[in-house]
């Protein structure tokens, strides 16, 4: 009967462990992604800030301001 407690115990102790460990990395985890992406999105508004100020005068003579702003704001809501 003393043994059955102490392995009762045991295992309960092992559950919790290996709970709080998937919890702990599960966490790791979800920073390293949440700043992988962030990185992304930063370089991709980047590049598309430089490619609009590369374009000729033209293309905002004949694109709507809308339009642009929308295109900008996919980038945004992505």
């Amino acid at each position: 009967m003393k043994y059955y407690f102490f392995y009762l115990w045991l295992s309960c102790s092992n559950f919790c462990d290996i709970t709080h460990r998937k919890d702990h990395f599960s966490g790791i985890s979800s920073y390293y992604f949440a700043k992988v992406s962030q990185e992304v999105l930063s370089s991709l508004k980047s590049d598309l800030f430089r490619k609009i100020l590369k374009l000729p005068f033209r293309f905002y003579d004949e694109a709507q301001t809308g339009y642009i702003l929308a295109r900008i704001g996919e980038v945004e809501n992505e």
